[in-house]
């Protein structure tokens, strides 16, 4: 974990970011993925959706990105995303 401002304050988190490609077709279309965390040092727990958007590359077709900023403290921290069932990131800070 390090710093991150989540509103008006600075704790100790993650940054979690979500990139995806939606080809080459006319128009754009959104992603919501739920970013779940808990932190096995502490016990808190939490989870923040993150939407992202596609909008037109002018090369390479539509693409989406987003990130969100979790104040999951220091410690030894699991993430898990809505995407990719089964799937963790574990982070130890």
């Amino acid at each position: 974990a390090t710093p991150v401002q989540v509103g008006d304050q600075v704790d100790d988190g993650v940054r979690v970011a979500i990139h995806y490609d939606a080809g080459v077709y006319d128009g754009s279309c959104a992603l919501t993925v739920t970013a779940a965390w808990t932190n096995l040092t502490t016990g808190a727990s939490g989870s923040g959706d993150i939407t992202a958007v596609s909008t037109i590359d002018g090369h390479y077709g539509f693409i989406g990105y987003a990130n969100t900023t979790l104040a999951t403290g220091s410690g030894t921290v699991v993430v898990t995303l809505s995407s990719h069932p089964g799937a963790e990131l574990r982070i130890t800070a």
